[in-house]
């Protein structure tokens, strides 16, 4: 018989810095979920609110609840570690200030199973601000990802379920694009698999003032050109130089061979954060 609780097929995953406001209401939306082979690993960035508390409380009320405490190394060091915590054959991604919707799980492990080519499926996503009023829906192409990837916001990072083992396999996310580690991760997933959205809404994305694109805009910014442009050279068969410990900055970004162009917009963009 298949124990649900010793190998979940689903790892969701939500990792945490200071979110002591919300992660309680993101947990709980996991905990109500239609599908119930479902594990819920959170892992705490060195928060110093009252985070590690809140998790200490829910874990001991739920044993599909697991929680980890690591020192501040960022969202991509530790979503990695959590990757490597997770039991599950698919990881479904959650911020710490968003809530997933109750059928949200059962409806991408139904596309994952029946589209094996893809990789990482998302949905739209229904806007809501820090009082929980909704702003309208968030929607991504259903078509085409693979080509729209590369230009524009193709999928909602929150709003995501992928294979744990590719995703790993790939070297997991990179430190290097703290900020936009998202859009670098779908850049070398869609290489060697298929990227899609349910044309429904799975999460609500919560807006206020403290998330990333709100203080960190200029790096995120040039993350994502930085990301862009070596997608670009490994597609000419020119090397991909950033590794686990690459620290972007303006000098750093003169090392990776980017178009001329694409590494004066970035230089630009990190002198003035």
């Amino acid at each position: 018989m298949h124990d649900a609780a010793a190998s979940p097929r689903v790892s969701a995953v939500i990792p945490a810095y200071n979110a002591s406001r919300w992660i309680r209401q993101a947990i709980l939306s996991l905990t109500t979920q239609t599908f119930s082979s479902l594990e819920i690993v959170a892992v705490d960035d060195g928060s110093t609110d009252g985070t590690r508390d809140i998790l200490s409380d829910l874990a001991a009320a739920d044993p599909r609840i697991r929680y980890a405490l690591r020192p501040h190394e960022g969202i991509s060091r530790t979503m990695n570690f959590a990757l490597r915590m997770a039991k599950g054959e698919y990881v479904a991604r959650l911020d710490a200030d968003d809530i997933a919707l109750p059928d949200r799980v059962a409806r991408q492990v139904a596309f994952l199973d029946a589209n094996p080519s893809v990789a990482v499926v998302g949905g739209y996503m229904i806007a809501i601000d820090a009082n929980d009023r909704k702003h309208g829906m968030i929607r991504y192409p259903v078509a085409d990802l693979k080509s729209s990837v590369v230009t524009s916001a193709t999928l909602g990072h929150p709003a995501t379920m992928f294979r744990r083992q590719f995703v790993l396999d790939l070297g997991g996310y990179r430190p290097a694009f703290d900020t936009a580690e998202d859009f670098d991760l779908w850049l070398r997933i869609s290489e060697k698999a298929e990227l899609a959205n349910l044309a429904r809404p799975v999460t609500y994305y919560r807006y206020h003032d403290d998330q990333v694109t709100s203080t960190q805009s200029r790096r995120q910014q040039a993350c994502a050109i930085v990301a862009r442009g070596l997608a670009k050279a490994r597609r000419e068969g020119r090397p991909d130089r950033v590794d686990e410990d690459f620290v972007l900055t303006e000098e750093s970004v003169m090392t990776l061979g980017l178009d001329a162009e694409s590494a004066s917009r970035a230089r630009s963009l990190l002198a003035g954060e």
